[in-house]
């Protein structure tokens, strides 16, 4: 079901019939409360420790990782009469290009939805993602989407609301999660697996080691990611996504970003495979996230080859950057979705552990399909 104007005001009216004590509530955009980076960090990460345990993996939104990813915040927050924030919800701006289409279409990804402990339950949420969904009507994008933790499935939950065959989303699609250990010990112990799934990690590790240092053909090399390498990099992500019905647009400042933002203690991971002439043959983009008290490990956004790249030149890229990850970093492991990279990464030692749902809702008529949205590398956020 396309996401109309009038559809979204019936289904306001109609949440607000069935939660009167809404119509107290103020909804504006974050703009507009005067929120920085901090103040958003401060109030979302409240509400997201209460809401998951300490050892649940999660993302942090810290000031410095929603600056990487929004220089400019959006989204909605919900005040009560006195103006108080009780809820928010951030947007993420993504665009993408349609073969046969001339110009750039835009979409949301929506993240960091959170509601005050004591107020859950009653259609906060809900307001803040019809909101929110008018607001993207306004400033012409095409669709919306977010990914839905499966793991929080209780009565209430997002899972419930927007995840399951229930809800009206216009497609909800698994997406499974891969990784790669890098000390099998600290991967028992932090995904809590059983004796056969620990020896399935540890088998991992050995038969794909992740080694610094690789040898490669043609004069070829891993160099950490730099602003220097944009040009580069645009050029091997025009080549992968070359032959894909729909594929992601990224700007120069994004771009820039994913490759070399650093701020303080935060930091974009990335390592860029280069020949002999400077060309980009691979890529992978990530970040570091809190795994336990002391340790890290590496989300990845993208791992990107070169078609026709060879299968050995893969393996070695991906070893010589798992090995600098494991040994510069700190990082136990790696971890990604499996559309951020367009191949099978079981083929290197990757294994699957769990899933996201990404649903989706459509402002047009697209001519977007499921299988298509798992071509837009679209981040876990």
């Amino acid at each position: 079901m396309i996401r109309t104007r009038d559809y979204l005001h019936r289904q306001t009216e109609a949440l607000l019939r069935m939660h009167p004590d809404l119509r107290e509530l103020r909804v504006v955009t974050v703009q507009e409360t005067g929120w920085d980076h901090q103040q958003a960090s401060d109030f979302v990460e409240s509400c997201w420790r209460d809401y998951y345990r300490a050892e649940e993996a999660r993302v942090i939104f810290s000031p410095e990782f929603l600056e990487w990813q929004l220089p400019e915040l959006r989204g909605m927050c919900t005040l009560d009469r006195g103006g108080r924030p009780v809820g928010c919800l951030i947007t993420f701006p993504r665009s993408y290009r349609m073969n046969g289409r001339t110009g750039v279409e835009r979409f949301t990804l929506g993240s960091c939805l959170s509601v005050l402990p004591d107020l859950r339950g009653r259609g906060i949420a809900q307001l803040m993602v019809l909101a929110v969904q008018e607001l993207d009507l306004d400033s012409g994008s095409s669709f919306s989407c977010c990914y839905i933790d499966r793991r929080k499935d209780g009565s209430g939950s997002s899972y419930r609301m927007w995840g399951t065959s229930r809800s009206r989303a216009y497609s909800l699609a698994r997406i499974s999660l891969l990784a790669k250990a890098f000390d099998w010990r600290k991967a028992r112990e932090y995904g809590r697996l059983n004796s056969v799934a620990a020896a399935v990690v540890r088998g991992a590790q050995g038969l794909f080691p992740s080694r610094p240092g690789q040898t490669f053909p043609d004069g070829r090399r891993v160099q950490e990611g730099s602003r220097e390498d944009l040009p580069a990099v645009r050029d091997l992500l025009a080549a992968a996504d070359q032959s894909l019905p729909a594929r992601r647009v990224y700007g120069d400042e994004e771009l820039t970003r994913m490759i070399a933002f650093r701020k303080n203690a935060f930091r974009a991971l990335s390592y860029v495979l280069r020949d002999g002439e400077g060309r980009a043959d691979g890529f992978l983009c990530g970040y570091r996230l809190p795994v336990g008290a002391r340790d890290w490990a590496c989300f990845a956004d993208g791992i990107v080859f070169r078609p026709g790249l060879p299968a050995p030149v893969r393996r070695a890229f991906l070893s010589e950057c798992e090995g600098r990850l494991r040994d510069g970093e700190g990082c136990v492991g790696i971890t990604l979705l499996s559309t951020a990279a367009p191949e099978n990464l079981l083929q290197y030692g990757y294994v699957p552990y769990d899933s996201q749902i990404l649903g989706m809702d459509l402002y047009v008529g697209t001519g977007l399909t499921p299988r298509n949205l798992r071509g837009l590398r679209i981040e876990l956020r």
